[in-house]
């Protein structure tokens, strides 16, 4: 996720200083809101912006569109659930704010590369390795 967003540093000058409070606070109602079910307008709403105003200077305070940021944000939560806890698939795909499970399933695997039910499968097997100590090279 840091490298989807850099530094804040200064904020571009085609926003003004209401439209910069409003897109950090999206932001920060994504950091700590992710998994509920907003929407990009109900966000803008929250935060005083129209959509329009919302996703523009989203990208340009943060160098990536605003539901870029929120899929990272409930992917790299999905996956941390998957390898930590023994849940499975379709539960942690409603934690993270997915309805639908294909759905869900799509998005992890075009992010990551594997599916979500692969993943749980290699960390079942790396535990079964490492309580027999035949895990990785010797």
């Amino acid at each position: 996720l840091q490298s989807l967003v850099s530094a804040e540093a200064d904020m571009p000058a085609a926003l003004s200083s209401r439209d910069v409070a409003g897109v950090r606070r999206a932001k920060e109602i994504i950091d700590s809101r992710w998994a509920e079910p907003l929407t990009l307008h109900t966000l803008a709403t929250m935060v005083g912006l129209n959509r329009t105003k919302l996703t523009v200077g989203f990208r340009l305070a943060f160098g990536v569109p605003v539901n870029a940021y929120w899929r990272e944000k409930r992917l790299t939560a999905a996956r941390d659930m998957l390898r930590a806890q023994d849940l499975a698939v379709s539960t942690v795909a409603l934690r993270v704010g997915y309805a639908e499970l294909s759905s869900f399933t799509r998005a992890f695997t075009a992010r990551f590369g594997f599916s979500p039910k692969s993943l749980r499968s290699r960390a079942g097997q790396a535990e079964v390795e490492l309580e027999r100590g035949t895990h990785g090279p010797t």
